[in-house]
């Protein structure tokens, strides 16, 4: 992705309410959207599709972030992302 640099990118992920599967119980499985907005250019410049038991959304927050080559830009996340053990 070729954006300007300190571009400002937010990240967020979102669950789609309708996929929930086994509403009441506790092993719930629903399929949520990440999604890379470039605030500048107010244009989402990258999406993801998981399932919650197959993947979590920091694994798919990093391996958009690599598909996408981003480089020189400001990433916003959420306190999600906020873990000691993400650190680099």
């Amino acid at each position: 992705m070729d954006l300007e640099l300190s571009e400002w990118c937010a990240t967020d992920g979102k669950s789609i309410k309708g996929t929930v599967q086994n509403y009441s119980s506790y092993n719930q499985n629903f399929v949520s959207i990440v999604s890379v907005f470039a605030c500048k250019r107010g244009l989402v410049v990258g999406m993801e599709k998981f399932e919650n038991q197959l993947k979590s959304e920091i694994q798919v927050v990093q391996e958009l972030i690599t598909a996408l080559g981003l480089e020189g830009v400001v990433l916003s996340f959420d306190s999600l992302h906020c873990q000691k053990k993400l650190a680099k």
